[in-house]
Parts: C-alpha cells; structure tokens; sequence
C-alpha cells in the first residue's frame, strides 16, 4: 500500500466519521489504565481511502463480541 500525504478534502458522511472516531477513543481511555494510545491516519492513493487506526493497550475486545461493534 503506497501511503501519501493526507488530502485536504475527502468526500463522505462527515458525522458519522466523527461519531465513530469519538466512541473509539472515548473506549480507549476507557479501558486504557496505563500504556497508551495512538491514533494513526493514513491516505492510500491507489485506492483512494483514508485508513485510520486507533490503537491502545487496553484489555481489548473479545472476538465473540466483535459483531456486536456495529
């Protein structure tokens, strides 16, 4: 994946995007006692996506609960 610099406008459904990214890191400091947490955005030209990471040390989620996420 060849990873660009990300671009000034992106098309989409802006609160829903929102929405999404402040319940992923209201649920990292949730369950994040001490480590850390990243938050990592990267645009992919070849498929014109914005990919974003949220990444910590919490405890996680249980793969039986994953489809429950959305």
């Amino acid at each position: 994946m060849h990873k660009a610099p990300l671009p000034a406008y992106l098309m989409g459904d802006q609160v829903r995007l929102k929405q999404i990214l402040i319940n992923l890191v209201k649920n990292s400091f949730k369950f994040t006692r001490s480590g850390s947490i990243r938050i990592i955005a990267a645009f992919d030209e070849q498929q014109e996506m914005l990919h974003i990471h949220v990444v910590d040390t919490g405890k996680g989620i249980l793969e039986t609960e994953m489809d429950r996420l959305f």
